[in-house]
């Protein structure tokens, strides 16, 4: 019996660290006229694709558009951004927070 309880609140500890891992933010912050997708480039692999208005993010390390219906989509001070990350510049220390958002 001790042992199937143990198991269970290890899996269910797993399958909420992932809930948890797709929830995580990830902060960028302005810097020296770069864009925001050159910023996000520094420090973590990113994947692009691109369209007539710019390059959309499709994925931020392992996190890829579509998985768990989720997509990257960042923010400035509560607000989803309106233009695309490889055009976007934000100002010197603002903070720019990419959410991988459920559809």
């Amino acid at each position: 019996y001790g042992a199937s309880m143990l198991r269970d609140v290890w899996n269910t500890a797993w399958l909420n660290s992932f809930d948890e891992w797709l929830a995580e933010p990830l902060m960028v912050y302005g810097r020296g006229g770069k864009t925001l997708l050159q910023l996000t480039r520094e420090r973590n692999r990113v994947e692009t694709q691109k369209f007539a208005m710019g390059e959309l993010v499709i994925a931020i390390g392992n996190r890829k558009n579509g998985l768990q219906d989720h997509a990257w989509m960042y923010y400035v001070a509560g607000k989803h951004g309106s233009e695309s990350a490889d055009k976007y510049v934000p100002r010197d220390g603002e903070r720019v927070e990419w959410r991988f958002d459920g559809k």
